[in-house]
């Protein structure tokens, strides 16, 4: 029976991501080794059901199965056709699974990262726009997504290592001097967009949960963010149009 860990808050967008501690399916013991293999062997959002040389067939088949069960993938032809976003999908399973998280982030490229947060934030009703260039002054922002009057500006980190307190300090301050940014820019006055929270997304979880009063998200609670980020609003940086910039 699969092990349900709600706390992830990964568990309602199309059905997919459950973390878990112990993995088993049709009662063949899952190998994270096998959905990393996954990340390597799909070529153009496809991947060829039959077993690779090195992993058992009914493991393969478990694995297939079991990303199915997530949600991911139709079978065609011999060929199970997934969409782009769920590589971090995949990856996000296997986590609990290889005890080097590392290993897990080199399947990864950034905009693997990025259109996972994309996806999640526009399921919440966000329209997204990625890699936002301001050009005076020139900042560019990985991702802005916008609500009515508010936006959230993100900062996506796709580092193989959690980073430490005085890093993610650095971090989330150029992310508010971006934010501010923003809010003077053309592209806020056409979207009508009046407040913006600062956001920094990553890989790994973090040990602090806010630097500055911005928020720092690992990946794997980024649907729980966006599902409860009214709710604590009140808790976080909000910059305001009339705000200076430093």
């Amino acid at each position: 029976m699969l092990n349900d860990i709600s706390r992830f808050g990964l568990n309602n967008v199309h059905n997919v991501v459950k973390w878990q501690e112990t993995l088993t399916f049709s009662r063949i013991s899952l190998n994270g080794n096998a959905l990393l293999l996954m990340l390597d062997l799909i070529e153009n959002d496809l991947l060829d059901v039959s077993a690779p040389e090195g992993i058992a067939r009914n493991v393969w088949k478990s694995s297939l199965a079991f990303v199915k069960s997530h949600g991911m993938g139709q079978t065609y032809d011999g060929k199970l056709q997934l969409k782009s976003s769920d590589r971090v999908r995949i990856a996000m399973l296997a986590a609990p699974m290889v005890q080097d998280l590392r290993k897990v982030s080199q399947k990864l490229g950034w905009r693997d990262f990025e259109l996972f947060v994309s996806e999640v934030a526009e399921h919440y009703g966000y329209h997204v726009k990625s890699n936002l260039i301001i050009a005076k002054p020139r900042v560019q922002i990985d991702l802005i997504a916008v609500k009515g009057t508010m936006c959230i500006a993100i900062d996506c980190k796709h580092w193989g290592k959690s980073a430490g307190v005085s890093s993610l300090s650095v971090i989330a301050k150029r992310q508010i001097r971006r934010a501010k940014i923003l809010l003077r820019s053309d592209e806020a006055k056409s979207s009508n967009v009046k407040t913006a929270l600062p956001a920094i997304v990553t890989l790994l979880p973090s040990l602090s949960r806010t630097i500055a009063g911005v928020p720092v998200v690992p990946v794997s609670e980024i649907n729980n963010f966006f599902a409860n980020v009214d709710g604590y609003i009140g808790d976080y940086k909000v910059i305001r149009r009339r705000e200076r910039i430093r």
